[in-house]
């Protein structure tokens, strides 16, 4: 039993430690619209995030959203799949949008930038309030 016990300790600590190489990355940004934000921060993995842009809805039809325009660049020698979540924030710190997104089906290749276009769909009525956000990446 005291062998189980042990057996299954080393397996919980293997996962975690290889759990806790992923890159992983949050950071908060002025929210400013129509503005593309060169960022060029290192995500770790080889992964850098380099832009993202907030594009406004060309018009006011019913369901038109906000969208994020998020550049992920990969100098590693391997392929890499990430998740992206972006949150907006009042100046009050009040969350006002939310949007997120991943490289599901296919990985960004090594040496090349992908793009990844979030929409701020479902928590969006108070956007116009935004003051900040913050992005966060992760490899997978």
């Amino acid at each position: 039993m005291n062998r189980i016990v042990r057996l299954g300790s080393a397996v919980v600590a293997l996962g975690v430690a290889v759990a806790a190489q992923a890159a992983w990355s949050s950071k908060t940004y002025v929210f400013k619209p129509g503005t593309k934000l060169e960022v060029g921060a290192d995500l770790g993995d080889g992964l850098t995030l380099k832009s993202v842009e907030f594009l406004l809805p060309d018009d006011d039809r019913a369901g038109a959203a906000l969208k994020a325009d998020v550049a992920i660049a990969n100098s590693s020698d391997a392929p890499e799949k990430i998740g992206i979540a972006i949150a907006l924030f009042a100046e009050d710190g009040a969350l006002v949008g939310v949007a997120s997104g991943s490289s599901k089906f296919l990985a960004i290749k090594p040496g090349r930038i992908s793009f990844y276009v979030l929409e701020f769909q479902d928590v969006n009525e108070r956007i116009g309030e935004a003051a900040r956000f913050q992005i966060t990446v992760e490899s997978k």
